[in-house]
């Protein structure tokens, strides 16, 4: 999935061995998954020397560049506002990129269940995708009320949580990612 991100690039020229060496220029970037894997940046400019390639401030190796594409893996993360800069010794270019949001697949809930004055505490779980590895980053809500307990089951695609006390009928089943909000939700 590819999304366009804002570019910051600042362009100098410089020279090499007499060589004009060309200014980078960065137009977008691919969103990865949060578990991570490979992220592909447009632009222009990558080919007249070895850039240097930063995410978040980190030096990360190229897996493959030719003058308007350029690859490298991506560590697992979540949110948005990952900063990707390439420079070489012409000039220096940063781009934004966000991790995939979530996706609700299904859960052990159905439309049938009945919330209204619970107290709360049953299990249920959740399936889907991109949820993250870290559960401190991750919210599920039944409705406006926050489940408890949330526990990572499988990384990045299942959770189990606990209902909260009250919650009443014909409520969403929606979750967060790092202030990500999903594409979809599940109606009960």
């Amino acid at each position: 999935s590819s999304s366009s991100s804002s570019s910051s690039p600042s362009s100098t020229s410089a020279t090499s061995g007499g060589t004009i060496l060309s200014s980078i220029t960065l137009t977008s970037i691919s969103s990865p998954p949060t578990q991570g894997g490979t992220l592909t940046i447009y632009g222009n400019g990558f080919f007249s020397e070895t850039p240097v390639l930063k995410i978040n401030g980190v030096l990360t190796t190229i897996s493959f560049s030719n003058n308007t594409m350029m690859t490298c893996p991506v560590p697992s993360g979540y949110g948005y506002n990952h900063s990707v800069q390439i420079s070489n010794s012409a000039s220096s270019s940063t781009i934004l990129f966000s991790y995939l949001p979530p996706f609700i697949s299904g859960s052990s809930l159905s439309s049938s269940s009945n919330f209204y004055d619970t107290p709360g505490g049953s299990s249920f779980t959740l399936l889907g995708d991109n949820f993250s590895s870290n559960i401190s980053s991750v919210r599920v809500f039944i409705g406006p009320y926050a489940a408890v307990g949330c526990l990572i089951v499988v990384p990045h695609t299942t959770l189990s949580c606990l209902i909260p006390p009250g919650t009443g009928l014909n409520h969403s089943l929606s979750l967060s990612v790092g202030n990500q909000s999903p594409s979809n939700s599940i109606y009960l």
